[in-house]
């Protein structure tokens, strides 16, 4: 509720600091006493008597009323202009902050430019405007970021608030202040699709369950987030957040009985690769020499300069080594994936570099990737861990349909089996590798390479004799940890959900489609449909069901069929000869009117089913935006500018798709010395 008189007529001090001329009153409870003491106030009276003066020269044409009409005409101009003027400063801010460039440095320099090249108007306001209200600081570009966050950050919350359910990702990072940061993001539904955003990040001063718990539901209820709805929990492995008694996921659980705990998925690969390498000792020492590798050139520019020079030479594409990390995911697929490219060009460099120098350790580096057993373990692992990132980088989307997460699964284990075969690709590629090597660039393969095992020596070689001692026992190692790794409960209940896909469908005519998805669907169904019990240090915590258990199972057997009737209806309008995705069969089964209200509580598991997290890749990349953002240069950002510049970096919308009036609505929600 604005007041029109004040607006148009108050004083400019009263103009610019009054709420009912630039917040607007929004008590309504106590709304009649407060125009009455508006009515009486000092400033609403000067207001009134140039009101009707003003008319009073509409009518008369006197002199003196026509020049505060004129004054009020000026006011309303100048207002105008004052938006224009921060509507310019307010994108050019927008762009500093959303290209992580530091603003503090460089605000007052964009401005300078706009000038310098021909902006008049911000010219006039710089040079002619109020020294105490010009913004164009970099004190002043504080509170213009405040006003983009915020509006922002209200965006988010108004998504996250209409949706019936959300989940919470969370991990704990150390930012180039030794500073430990909790980062929160969620996940949920937004017009059928699954969305996950960054929300905010928190300083804690200690890494215990308790207060990362705290930390988190703190931030959920002060921003009006009712955490019963909390429907899903993603964290990584680490002892505080998920254990089984006292972790964060028993903790959130008695805020809301139903949020299912899910290992990262991501880290649950990168656990079974890591295991299942320690597990053989062949494989075991060839990870290690890979960090002495990249070692070896990466605290080397001479050698790192060598190694080029030797790339050139050879007319080989001049790649980097990529650091291999235990915790880093994908990084061994990335490292021997460059090394199997550049395989001659290292392995002629750590000779040149031995025989020049007597560098031991490139001896000993290029004794094992010269050796037969070397050459395999690179190209067999490229194989495998191939396979691995490509099931990796589908639990990394945003979006992943969970619907083909088992198929996807399975797809992996089926093709470990068959590298385990001696007739493999990969065989072949070993000889003519080794071939390569020895003809073209006059590199002597070692025939066998030793490896130290409790006094005794182990060798292979032969194809055959490293299939036996290396790659089975590799590969059943890995497909053991990830069928471990992939049966907890959490996991069992994301893969029941693969029952939505609809290549698995079988036809209607088929026998198999009386009783399919029956026994997911229960699952499902004794899972959600059933109160949940939560025991707590010696306290019991009791939760409604989420979804009707009965209504479920009756609503499926007709869903099943709709979902036939869709894919069959989509395949033949797209022309497809492969069966759609869930979510694109989901859609027209929504928007069909046929089957408007008839699925209530299919649809709710498919929301609950779209929510669940499978992996905190979202997480880590606020991680690495926080790496950018601050720096060592910047390592004295406080929590509210990181959590603020965050933010614009990484929900920010592009330039072109940003509403800066509503921005500036937001800006002028507080006093301001200018009238806007």
């Amino acid at each position: 509720m604005f007041c029109r008189v004040c607006q148009s007529f108050g004083t400019a001090s009263a103009t610019a600091r009054g709420a009912w001329t630039v917040r607007g009153v929004t008590d309504w409870n106590h709304a009649t006493e407060m125009l009455k003491q508006h009515n009486d106030s000092k400033g609403h009276k000067d207001g009134a008597v140039s009101a009707r003066m003003a008319d009073q020269a509409k009518r008369t044409g006197s002199v003196v009323d026509l020049q505060l009409a004129a004054s009020a005409k000026e006011a309303e101009v100048q207002r105008q202009k004052n938006r224009t003027i921060l509507l310019k400063l307010l994108r050019s801010i927008y762009f500093l902050t959303k290209s992580r460039i530091p603003h503090t440095t460089t605000f007052e320099d964009i401005v300078g430019l706009q000038i310098a090249n021909g902006d008049d108007l911000l010219k006039q306001h710089v040079e002619q405007g109020p020294s105490n209200a010009q913004y164009t600081s970099k004190f002043s570009s504080a509170s213009l970021i405040e006003a983009i966050d915020t509006w922002i950050e209200r965006r988010l919350l108004l998504s996250l608030k209409s949706s019936p359910f959300f989940s919470i990702l969370a991990d704990e990072c150390q930012d180039v202040s030794t500073q430990e940061e909790l980062s929160i993001c969620c996940r949920w539904v937004v017009d059928r699709h699954s969305e996950e955003h960054f929300m905010t990040i928190l300083h804690i001063r200690s890494l215990d369950a308790e207060t990362l718990t705290g930390a988190i539901t703190s931030y959920m209820t002060s921003q009006g987030v009712d955490i019963k709805r909390l429907i899903g929990q993603g964290y990584d492995g680490a002892a505080p957040f998920s254990g089984k008694n006292t972790g964060v996921q028993r903790r959130i659980r008695t805020c809301s009985g139903h949020a299912l705990y899910i290992h990262c998925s991501c880290h649950r690969l990168q656990l079974a690769s890591i295991q299942a390498a320690d597990s053989v000792p062949q494989i075991k020492k060839f990870f290690g020499m890979l960090l002495s590798l990249w070692k070896l050139f990466y605290y080397s520019p001479q050698k790192a300069e060598k190694l080029k020079e030797v790339q050139s030479v050879l007319n080989l594409p001049e790649l980097k080594i990529i650091k291999p990390s235990s915790t880093r995911w994908l990084s061994h697929e990335r490292c021997i994936k460059a090394i199997r490219k550049e395989l001659p060009a290292i392995i002629l460099t750590l000779q040149e570099l031995y025989e020049r120098t007597g560098d031991a350790e490139a001896f000993g580096i290029q004794f094992i990737l010269a050796s037969f057993e070397g050459v395999a373990i690179t190209i067999i692992m490229g194989e495998i861990l191939n396979l691995v990132a490509i099931f990796n980088c589908f639990m990394q989307r945003k979006a992943t349909d969970f619907s083909r997460l088992k198929v996807i699964l399975d797809c992996t284990l089926d093709q470990l089996k068959i590298l385990k075969d001696a007739g493999a690709d990969w065989c072949s590629e070993v000889e003519s590798t080794v071939k390569r090597l020895e003809s073209d660039y006059a590199i002597n393969v070692y025939a066998s390479v030793g490896i130290a095992r409790r006094g005794s020596t182990t060798t292979t070689t032969s194809l055959e004799a490293f299939r036996k001692a290396v790659l089975i026992p590799y590969v059943d190692k890995l497909t053991e940890n990830i069928q471990n790794r992939f049966s907890d409960k959490g996991v069992s209940v994301i893969m029941a959900m693969s029952v939505f896909n609809p290549a698995s469908l079988p036809q209607a005519d088929d026998p198999a489609f009386r009783t399919y998805g029956q026994e997911e669907i229960t699952l499902l169904a004794s899972f959600y449909g059933k109160e949940a019990h939560v025991e707590f240090q010696s306290e019991s915590f009791q939760f409604p069901p989420v979804i009707d258990q009965d209504g479920l199972l009756s609503e499926w057997p007709v869903f099943r069929r709709a979902l036939l009737h869709e894919r069959q209806i989509f395949m033949s309008s797209e022309k497809l000869t492969k069966s759609p995705t869930f979510q694109q069969v989901f859609q027209g089964i929504q928007k069909a009117d046929a089957y408007g209200g008839i699925f209530p509580e299919m649809f709710k598991l498919i929301n609950i089913m779209l929510t669940l997290p499978v992996g905190t890749a979202t997480v880590e990349r606020s991680f690495s935006q926080m790496k950018t953002i601050k720096t060592r240069l910047r390592n004295r950002l406080n929590d509210t500018n990181l959590k603020r510049l965050m933010r614009i970096a990484i929900e920010g919308p592009e330039l072109k798709f940003v509403d800066f009036d509503q921005i500036l609505d937001v800006f002028t929600e507080k006093n301001r010395r200018i009238s806007l």
